[in-house]
């Protein structure tokens, strides 16, 4: 169990570490911060605090905290890089790659778990 504990949380860790980076870039004024470091950096520290208290609820928010930084809300990294991609006319909504990265490293090392919560949370609802 605690094996599978530490594989759950590689992602936030690996978060972790790229905001100590990003925070040390905007510390030593090499990049200048936005309000999307902030709210990254918020998230990051209510990440950690809800896993302190209950692992299954912060399982679920790392991966909402992904979502946003995938989608641009969030930024963990010191550049904020944009990327989109057009299909014809289509545009997809602006995402960054890193965050989209590590959020497919997540959806892999915790899609069954993922699973049990849901399936847990659907059984205890009915």
């Amino acid at each position: 169990m605690q094996k599978k504990l530490i594989l759950n949380f590689i992602p936030l860790v690996l978060v972790g570490g790229i905001l100590i980076h990003c925070w040390t870039m905007i510390l030593l004024g090499e990049y200048f911060p936005t309000w999307r470091h902030y709210v990254g950096l918020a998230g990051y520290l209510a990440t950690v605090l809800v896993l302190i208290k209950k692992k299954n609820a912060a399982i679920m928010l790392q991966g909402l905290y992904l979502i946003l930084g995938t989608f641009t809300l969030l930024a963990f990294t010191p550049v904020v890089t944009i990327s989109w991609f057009h299909i014809g006319p289509i545009t997809t909504p602006p995402i960054q790659l890193s965050s989209l990265g590590i959020l497919f490293l997540y959806t892999a090392l915790n899609y069954n778990t993922i699973i049990d919560l849901i399936l847990d949370y659907q059984e205890a609802k009915s």
